[in-house]
């Protein structure tokens, strides 16, 4: 029903937020490290001012703490949503089972049924 779709669309949007907060959490700690590396060590080595520096580092680093929450938030909810689309599912294959007409199972595929359809295509 449409209860379903729209939880499958949730999951789907979640684990789209998820991949791209992943992706900026890993390309912030990669710059803040190369940044430290690169211009903050070289520059404290020469005995040079680096609060600034240091500053921009901070700030880097408090933003890698905020998308570090969001991504445990963006996890824990896509999780919630694919266990409640599995309910779902699990609830329907009940309800599969259940019904009168025999031939209702017979129409999910065994990994036997895969393999022998692979050898006739081989032949």
């Amino acid at each position: 029903g449409n209860n379903t779709t729209s939880l499958i669309d949730e999951a789907l949007n979640l684990e789209t937020r998820r991949r791209q907060t992943t992706t900026e959490l890993e390309t912030l700690r990669a710059k803040s490290s190369k940044y430290q590396k690169e211009v903050i060590f070289p520059k404290k080595k020469e005995n040079q001012d680096i609060s600034q520096e240091v500053a921009q580092l901070k700030e880097w680093k408090a933003e890698i703490s905020t998308l570090s929450k969001d991504l445990k938030e963006l996890e824990k909810n896509r999780n919630e949503a694919i266990a409640e689309i599995n309910k779902i599912l699990e609830s329907l294959s009940e309800l599969d089972s259940t019904t009168a007409n025999p031939n209702v199972g017979s129409s999910s595929i065994s990994p036997h049924d895969v393999q022998s359809q692979q050898s006739v295509q081989e032949t």
